[in-house]
């Protein structure tokens, strides 16, 4: 009777196994994908919050102080430093007497040496603290290549712009200076809404004058309008001088003086670490530069000893 018993029930006891089987299999994999999502999820990168981004200083003058920005940005470094070595002149680490920052004799006499870069045009210029002269033209425009072709070879343009500007010619009919976001940029700030335009301003960025246009008609070596364009450059030359120099008086409060090295040459500039031997100096455009002592003047080698007494 137990043996008939079993043999009847059997069937009934696999069955049920065979689903107790099935459901806890079925149960164990969905618990087991259901950790593989959440692991998944917990190891998945999250992408990073980008930090907001700072507004850019408004104005030409902090495109002036944003080369880096620009593609193929400058060296960089100390001034009279040569790219991929150490600076001219000197040791280790930057050395570097007075004739590397203040204004120099123009190398080419009544031939324009143009920029084609902001970053080293505006370097130059802080450098050597003379005015920019920046051309915004463009080849497809008549007036502008007009501009060009007659009153920019004249002696008269060459000889001036040479030696008393730096000059900075940025052509927006390049594909690659059209398409950059920080000349586009440039162009804005500038309000340059037309070609030619041309705009002095002082090394840190202060607009100085503008031209804008051409009238190719009236223009010719000789003629009135081309006196009163060459006029107007020499204006700003004279105006460019005046405002540096109230900037300077300006500076004075800041500890901005005047030092003069052992041959007489003078740079304009702030004093801001001594050691034994050397003096680390700021000059009025924010160029940082290097001097031995020894090759200080005399009188000033007194004020920084009587400095160091003070001390």
């Amino acid at each position: 009777m137990r043996r008939l018993l079993l043999v009847t029930l059997l069937p009934t006891l696999l069955l049920t196994q065979c689903h107790f089987g099935s459901h806890v299999a079925g149960r164990t994999r969905h618990v087991l994908a259901s950790a593989g999502a959440r692991t998944k999820a917990l190891t998945k990168k999250r992408p990073k919050k980008q930090p907001k981004q700072e507004e850019p200083e408004k104005g030409l003058r902090g495109l002036m102080n944003d080369g880096q920005a620009l593609a193929g940005a400058s060296t960089g470094g100390m001034p009279g430093e040569r790219p991929g070595g150490t600076a001219g002149g000197g040791a280790e680490g930057g050395v570097f007497d007075f004739s590397n920052v203040v204004q120099t004799q123009a190398q080419n006499f009544g031939r324009v040496g143009w920029h084609s870069s902001l970053t080293t045009a505006a370097q130059d210029a802080r450098r050597s603290g003379k005015p920019l002269l920046i051309l915004f033209t463009h080849q497809g425009s008549s007036s502008a290549q007009a501009l060009e072709n007659t009153l920019m070879l004249t002696p008269e343009f060459r000889t001036l712009v040479s030696e008393q500007f730096i000059p900075l010619r940025i052509n927006y009919a390049n594909t690659d200076t059209r398409q950059s976001p920080y000349y586009r940029d440039f162009k804005a700030r500038l309000e340059a809404k037309g070609y030619p335009t041309v705009v002095v301003t002082l090394p840190d960025g202060t607009e100085i004058d503008r031209i804008a246009g051409y009238n190719e008609k009236d223009a010719g070596e000789k003629s009135s309008y081309t006196k009163a364009y060459l006029q107007r450059l020499e204006n700003a030359v004279k105006n460019s001088g005046k405002a540096a120099e109230a900037r300077r008086q300006r500076l004075e409060s800041q500890r901005y003086r005047t030092w003069t090295s052992k041959d007489g040459t003078k740079v304009f500039a702030r004093l801001d670490t001594l050691d034994a031997n050397m003096a680390t100096f700021t000059t009025e455009w924010g160029e940082p530069f290097k001097t031995f002592l020894t090759r200080l003047s005399d009188a000033d080698q007194a004020e920084i000893a009587s400095r160091r007494g003070e001390g």
